[in-house]
């Protein structure tokens, strides 16, 4: 591997040459001379293209692959993010159900409490009454279908087939009388 130049055309028209080694170039033009020196490796234009092509390839691929981490990373958190609020959500609902079962505790201790106030007031109620009944004697049993029973049906049938209630005063005033003497005797 020498400095051997070769000539690529010989007299007035460019002169190009080329050194063994490919490592310099020199160009000879027609208007005065004009002298480029460069060095290094030369590509052709396919290989150029092929390695822009893989060039370009490689970022995609890397910006994908990027992009995806991204979309995967979100994800999760949503899934994590997800799962929190559902155990934040059961907790709640526990600690409500738990405050529930007391506060329906505590009611059904009170509704116990006032139905066994209620039992022995309508005990004590039946015991005055019937201590009453033996002190004042033979009392009148209310709401018997035979007391005032007459009446009663009379003062009903004004009502049903009459517009003006004052037409059924009479019928009042003799209930009024039945009951009293009722309640007396």
């Amino acid at each position: 591997m020498g400095n051997r130049s070769s000539t690529a055309s010989q007299g007035t028209g460019p002169t190009v040459s080329q050194s063994d080694d490919g490592q310099s170039v020199t160009v000879n033009g027609t208007e005065g001379e004009t002298v480029v020196t460069e060095s290094g490796v030369f590509l052709s234009n396919e290989l150029q293209a092929d390695i822009l092509g893989a060039f370009q390839s490689q970022v995609l691929q890397t910006q994908w692959e990027k992009l995806q981490t991204k979309i995967m990373v979100n994800h999760n958190e949503r899934i994590s993010q997800n799962e929190l609020r559902k155990l934040q959500v059961e907790e709640e609902v526990a600690r409500w159900k738990k405050d529930n079962d007391e506060v329906q505790n505590i009611l059904d201790e009170r509704m116990e409490g006032v139905k066994s106030q209620f039992w022995d007031l309508e005990v004590a109620l039946q015991q005055d009454v019937q201590n009453l009944e033996n002190k004042v004697g033979n009392v009148p049993k209310f709401g018997g279908d035979t007391a005032c029973f007459d009446v009663r049906s009379s003062l009903t049938s004004c009502y049903k087939n009459t517009k003006d209630v004052r037409t059924c005063d009479e019928l009042v005033a003799a209930m009024d009388r039945c009951v009293k003497q009722t309640v007396i005797a």
